[in-house]
């Protein structure tokens, strides 16, 4: 990170004097080795969300939102030529090795549970989205923490790709997951309750 000592400090210091804290880190990372050439190797990502945990660490933070795969807003240059994502994705290095849905999630745990680790030594917390491609929705998110097994990884749910935005729903969704951020989905629940009722 570009982000110096100095300048970590004097961030720190205008929170202070605002008093205010660090809510947490918007980590964008994709652990899924991709052929996009804005996607960056699972290696580099490892090191880009480790600089994130040292980055919450440092602004006196301990939450840092994370996503096992980042595919869906990046579009290949023909995709105005109706060769969209699929036909793009198809013909990927990928697709072309046989690799599969199962070897994409394996590289996924594994990259969680080193970061994992990592942040559980910092005394971070890691928010895990609910966000396409890998884990997808709630019940992909949380067999994701299962098989990484290290309990600084938590369920981060991403609302506006919730299935449905009833107030039972969230709330259930909350429930289930025992979502970390629950102190805001009340806000959320407000919000709902007001324009869907």
């Amino acid at each position: 990170m570009d982000f110096d000592t100095y300048r970590r400090k004097k961030l720190v210091d205008l929170y202070k004097e605002l008093d205010l804290e660090v809510g947490g880190i918007v980590c964008c990372n994709n652990f899924v080795d991709s052929n996009h050439v804005l996607v960056f190797n699972t290696e580099k990502e490892i090191m880009f969300t480790k600089q994130c945990i040292d980055l919450a660490v440092d602004l006196g933070g301990n939450i840092v939102r994370v996503m096992a795969s980042l595919w869906g807003y990046f579009q290949n240059p023909w995709a105005g030529q109706s060769y969209g994502l699929p036909s793009f994705e198809a013909r990927s290095r990928r697709v072309f090795r046989g690799d599969d849905f199962l070897d994409a999630w394996h590289q996924v745990r594994m990259a969680l549970t080193e970061i994992s680790k990592y942040a559980k030594d910092k005394g971070v917390i890691l928010a895990l989205q609910t966000h396409p491609e890998i884990t997808g929705n709630n019940d992909e998110t949380l067999q994701m923490l299962e098989e990484v097994g290290i309990d600084s990884l938590k369920v981060g749910v991403d609302l506006p790709l919730m299935e449905s935005y009833k107030p039972e729903d969230v709330k259930a969704t909350v429930k289930k997951t025992n979502c970390l951020f629950k102190k805001y989905y009340k806000l959320y629940g407000y919000i709902i309750n007001n324009h869907y009722n």
